[in-house]
This record gives C-alpha cells, structure tokens and sequence, in this order.
C-alpha cells in the first residue's frame, strides 16, 4: 500500500483530540486519577484483544467497534499514560465550553493537542520515509508495544520486579506513532474529512 499523504495525520490527530475531549466529558478524571495505571492497563489488554479477536475475523461481522475504533482507543490510553507519566493529567484543569484558557497549567485540552502535536511530527517525519505501508505489520507492531506495557506493569505492580522505564516510553511513544500511521492508513477513518 502506498504511504497515506501528511495531511491525514493531522486528521488523526483531530479525531483523536475529540475522542479524549468527549471522554473527559463523559467521565471526567477521577476514575484515571483514582486508580490510574491500574484502570488504563487492564483496558489497554482488552483492546489488545479485541484487537486480535476482530484481526483474526475471516469474514466482515457487523460489530459496535471496529478495528480503526479500537486502535484509535489505544491511542487514546497511550496518551494519557503519557500524560500520568509526565505528571500533566493530574494538573490539567478541564475547561468549561467556551471558557478561555488562563491558567499557568496547560488545561487538559491544550495538553492532549499538544501531545498529539507532538506525536504526529514524529509520525509524519516516519511517513516521508515509508516507501510502503505495511497494514498487517503495522497492527503486529501496536500488538507488541501494548504487549509489552502490560508487562512491564505486570513485572512492576505485581511481582515488584524492576521496569525499564525506558522500554516503557519507547513502547508508548512508539506506539501512539504506530497507531498514528495506522489510522492515516485507513481511508474509512479519514476520507471524508480528505476530500
């Protein structure tokens, strides 16, 4: 498959931004806060799996989430592990609509565009490099890092072993710009914003 154009990246990433914004919404912070790496790990496994039973499909079933839906919503928890990482989940205030933003602490909208920003230069800068897109090898690679963020907070929260904070950021960076080039990839999650 050929290389998707720089411009359906910054399609992700508003997507993306409105899925965590309405997440916010709908929920708000405190059950992240709350229970933080133990909520989003054992979410980011499920999605895993989801990820894995919906890959495996021989044939289309007509389902509530999608393949696209589900990368997109590891996405979204690899941000905010991010986030938690960096201490700016907590401290970003969450803006009331058409509140301006004044506050020294970035509010938690700001900081969500801001990583998305952040995390599609480095997917664009990987996509003027691709000379071929590669779908499956692609979704082997966000079951890897996601795979490997669950253990390592297994090895950490469970059986008080050391974690490689490290492979930690890599996994998560590496795959929020996997997923990234994932979604860009995928015209039905882009292409009527393309047009």
């Amino acid at each position: 498959m050929q290389p998707a154009k720089p411009k359906s990246i910054d399609i992700v990433k508003e997507k993306v931004w409105e899925i965590l914004i309405s997440k916010v919404a709908a929920y708000g912070k405190k059950p992240i806060l709350k229970f933080k790496w133990a909520i989003i790990v054992p979410r980011l496994d499920s999605k895993k799996e989801r990820l894995i039973n919906l890959s495996n499909r021989k044939e289309i079933i007509m389902d509530d989430e999608t393949i696209d839906d589900t990368i997109a919503d590891i996405l979204g928890y690899c941000i905010i592990w991010q986030m938690l990482n960096d201490g700016l989940y907590e401290d970003a205030p969450i803006l009331r609509i058409g509140e301006p933003d004044k506050r020294e602490t970035p509010s938690y909208e700001a900081a969500v565009a801001r990583y998305l920003d952040d995390f599609g230069k480095k997917a664009k800068r990987e996509l003027k490099e691709l000379t071929y897109y590669d779908m499956a090898g692609s979704i082997m690679n966000i079951l890897t890092f996601v795979d490997n963020l669950v253990t390592e907070y297994v090895k950490n929260h469970m059986l008080d072993e050391f974690v490689d904070k490290e492979l930690v950021n890599h996994n998560i960076m590496a795959c929020i710009v996997e997923s990234m080039l994932y979604l860009a990839h995928q015209p039905s999650f882009v292409s009527r914003d393309l047009e």
